[in-house]
């Protein structure tokens, strides 16, 4: 799980059996949903999604924006990308609390106190075929594998927070002062 502050920490996850799943949504006791829910505030995670499962299945693809801040930005060599497979419904100027490294090539995101700039795109189609060419794209393998872990973050649009997809640098030699981009901008990087 990505905590608000772009850290990545276990967490206890579970999925009913195949054999015991239901074709049709079963909806959770009162109970169960004020436990989730405590838990999500109590990390300041989002949860809308939370009163969504309560009555239809949630998939990945109910997250219907991603942000970008690197090869992916509007007049960058991927931006194709963000175009091509879905039609985005906005695209904005948006920002999220971490630290960007130049990778020489491409751009790291990773936790850390300053204001990385890039772009919210929103869309009203399905995700799927955007997310697995964005995995490809990123390098992300699955969870825990891979160059970039994909994860849900608090992105600021337009004075708002709204969570999104994002693509995480899973390396932890970033860490530290080297290649950091401290004005948070890939585009307004110096050399």
């Amino acid at each position: 799980v990505c905590t608000p502050y772009l850290e990545l920490v276990e967490a206890i996850t579970y999925k009913v059996a195949g054999n015991r799943r239901k074709e049709e949504h079963v909806k959770p006791t009162k109970e169960y949903v004020k436990l989730i829910e405590g838990g999500l505030r109590k990390f300041g995670l989002p949860t809308s999604m939370l009163s969504m499962s309560t009555t239809q299945f949630v998939q990945e693809e109910n997250m219907k924006s991603v942000f970008v801040y690197g090869t992916l930005l509007r007049g960058q060599p991927l931006n194709y990308a963000m175009v091509s497979r879905n039609k985005p419904t906005s695209v904005k100027e948006a920002s999220v609390k971490g630290a960007l490294y130049d990778l020489e090539d491409f751009p790291g995101l990773r936790p850390g106190d300053y204001v990385v700039k890039g772009e919210l795109y929103s869309y009203d189609t399905p995700m799927r075929p955007l997310l697995t060419e964005l995995d490809a794209i990123e390098g992300h393998e699955g969870w825990g594998r891979g160059l970039y872990e994909r994860v849900v973050v608090p992105v600021t649009v337009d004075g708002e927070i709204v969570w999104a997809w994002a693509y995480l640098l899973c390396s932890k030699e970033y860490d530290g002062t080297e290649g950091l981009i401290t004005s948070g901008s890939w585009i307004e990087r110096t050399s």
